[in-house]
């Protein structure tokens, strides 16, 4: 982890590009499945649409399946990646 935070992933210029806000939420195990998730991608797509943002992005560890389930449910897409799972959506619609 201490590796993670000195040596963050850096986000490609075309994904910034495309979609420009970043996301990362965290819920505790006793949280989870509670419709506090969503609650909270609905609460931030809402204010990123009311501040211009054209889209939003996410990364997700490969092993994180139930994350990666997660955002595909409430509409994010995962795009093509090598190394990472990543997720977008756009907010111009």
């Amino acid at each position: 982890m201490a590796h993670r935070i000195h040596h963050p992933w850096a986000t490609p210029g075309e994904l910034a590009s495309r979609y420009p806000s970043h996301l990362h939420i965290n819920l505790v195990p006793r949280l989870q499945s509670s419709g506090h998730g969503r609650r909270l991608i609905s609460t931030l797509i809402d204010a990123l649409r009311r501040r211009g943002s054209r889209g939003v992005h996410l990364g997700v560890r490969p092993a994180n399946v139930r994350a990666i389930g997660f955002y595909r449910h409430v509409g994010f897409t995962q795009l093509p990646a090598t190394d990472a799972v990543i997720f977008a959506m756009d907010l111009t619609s």
